[in-house]
């Protein structure tokens, strides 16, 4: 096959302007050449081949959604002629013939990109996952007669090449020893929400900056950590979708049934599942959802794994449905000189200090507006590590980033002066921890009043109960704030042989954190306790709550 020469820019075809962002894009002199588009999908089914069960061996025949999605990312360029593209995210659930769609692109980036030395990486968390797509690459050149007189497998070395123009396909992991020295021109991970953290992302983000048009591209199925690297990329990949992001060089692609959709319904399934009734059998699929049925533990995994819905962890306190329709907005300025109660979870010196206030709606219910503290070092180091997005939540304004690598006491007690001068702070409640009393102490000789809350059954049962109870029946607003939904995904709940509950704090070192809610709930306790116009029963320092002034 002969590469077409480059065409003058055409005008772009309407069918191919999806976005705000491609509008935004044909303004700055991208178009669409259909010629390209057309190059590269010719190029997948005239040389590659299918590899499984008796169809082993014919020719590949793009589905519509692949075919399109080809068309997209080799089709669109910019005003010099190269990619429009230089990254892509696609979120697909399971079975829909993702590993032979990512292999096809592999081999065609390496073969016929026009890249001398390509350098094509198969990226995953470990060698199993990664060996997917490379075995799928494999047993495709083998069956393929094209490719296999031009391309030499190196099984030992996990390495693909086409010497004749110096290309590689090669197999990289997380936990490969040595991360540096890429130049990649293009880069392919699977099943993005697997990394633990943004390591191995963050080095082939940069791998191909020495490249003309350097392609990195992640497919996934929808996961359930709100802090990794892959729900950054969703969220990435949902605004562009939904036009509130710009970004024309980001191709996204998200294959998804909504929470409200019907279960039963097959167009739900199609609509998540562009490949069912040909990779995925309606059968199948139907007698996946009637184990559902039988078992309702298995939903989670189901939504998941089979509609690309995000999901949170079994152990979560308050579940998503539940939680996500507490999200309304809240008007900050409006709660201006109302009476507030207020939870404080002051951390050690390296870790979150959340502070909670609490407002009671004349209805009863209740809404929450948190505030956060964490040191620079602290953050930077989990952010690098665990892709915990701090600087993001910063420049929002949703956390402080206190300077240095200890907790700023000092900087918290001002905060909270201002605060109480904002609104109305009946109280501060917290645990009897040293450095949360010493703070209390100070802010309560400049008149508010202070109270302490065990972390025990006995004390956290109700209060815990009834912050659930409120989300349920849609009487809780946290304002959609993502930090305080993060730490619900993480917080587990336990109870003792009087079906007393508390919520449980992951490890002293574990990146995930509850601080916000132990706070919300910390507020909650002072509310009850108000209400029921009693002394503080609870109280393991057997002292009044809200006695001390």
């Amino acid at each position: 096959m002969k590469r077409p020469p480059k065409p003058k820019p055409p005008a772009t075809d309407k069918r191919w302007i999806r976005t705000k962002a491609d509008r935004l894009a044909v303004k700055q002199g991208c178009y669409f050449d259909a010629a390209a588009a057309d190059f590269a999908v010719e190029f997948i089914e005239t040389f590659c081949t299918l590899t499984k069960g008796r169809t082993a061996g014919k020719k590949v025949r793009l589905l519509e959604w692949q075919r399109d999605l080809v068309a997209r990312l080799f089709g669109w360029k910019r005003k010099d002629g190269s990619r429009r593209f230089r990254t892509a995210y696609i979120e697909i659930p399971k079975k829909n013939g993702k590993s032979l769609l990512m292999s096809a692109i592999a081999i065609y980036m390496a073969v016929a990109d026009g890249e001398s030395g390509a350098e094509v990486y198969l990226a995953a968390v470990n060698s199993k996952q990664a060996r997917i797509i490379f075995d799928e690459c494999k047993k495709m050149i083998l069956t393929s007669p094209a490719l296999k007189k031009r391309l030499e497998i190196k099984d030992t070395n996990k390495k693909i090449l086409y010497r004749t123009n110096f290309s590689k396909i090669e197999l990289v992991t997380s936990d490969a020893e040595s991360q540096d020295g890429f130049d990649s021109s293009c880069t392919i991970f699977d099943e993005l929400h697997r990394q633990k953290n943004s390591r191995l992302w963050d080095v082939f983000e940069f791998a191909g900056r020495g490249r003309e048009q350097p392609l990195l591209l992640a497919i996934t199925t929808a996961g359930q950590d709100k802090s990794s690297v892959c729900w950054q990329e969703h969220e990435r990949a949902r605004k562009i979708i939904d036009g509130t992001s710009l970004d024309t060089t980001h191709l996204a692609v998200i294959f998804a049934a909504d929470r409200t959709d019907d279960l039963d319904d097959p167009a739900t399934w199609k609509k998540a599942n562009p490949s069912l009734g040909h990779t995925l059998s309606i059968e199948d699929f139907a007698n996946d959802l009637a184990k559902v049925r039988e078992s309702p533990s298995r939903l989670n995994n189901f939504l998941r794994l089979r509609l690309d819905i995000w999901t949170e962890p079994e152990t979560s306190y308050i579940s998503h449905e539940a939680w996500s329709r507490c999200g309304g907005p809240i008007d900050v300025a409006a709660l201006a000189g109302r009476k507030c109660f207020a939870g404080l979870d002051l951390s050690s010196k390296k870790d979150i200090t959340a502070l909670v206030l609490l407002f009671e709606g004349d209805d009863g219910g209740i809404t929450l507006v948190p505030r956060f503290w964490i040191p620079e070092t602290q953050a930077r180091e989990r952010e690098r590590e665990d892709s915990i997005p701090y600087s993001s939540w910063a420049s929002q304004g949703l956390i402080t980033l206190t300077p240095g690598s200890g907790i700023d006491y000092d900087l918290i007690e001002l905060e909270i002066l201002d605060l109480n001068g904002l609104y109305r702070i009946r109280s501060i409640t917290s645990d009897d921890w040293g450095s949360a009393e010493a703070v209390c102490q100070r802010v309560a000789k400049k008149g508010i009043k202070t109270g302490f809350m065990g972390q025990g059954f006995r004390s956290m049962s109700e209060p815990t109960k009834e912050l659930e109870r409120l989300a349920i029946i849609g009487k809780l607003n946290h304002g959609n704030n993502p930090i305080l939904g993060w730490m619900n995904g993480h917080a587990a709940v336990v109870s003792d042989a009087a079906a007393n509950v508390k919520l449980v704090k992951p490890a002293a070192n574990s990146p995930k954190k509850i601080d916000g809610l132990i706070a919300s709930i910390e507020a909650l306790f002072a509310l009850l306790l108000t209400r029921k116009a009693k002394p503080n029963a609870y109280s393991t320092r057997k002292v009044e709550f809200l006695s001390r002034k």
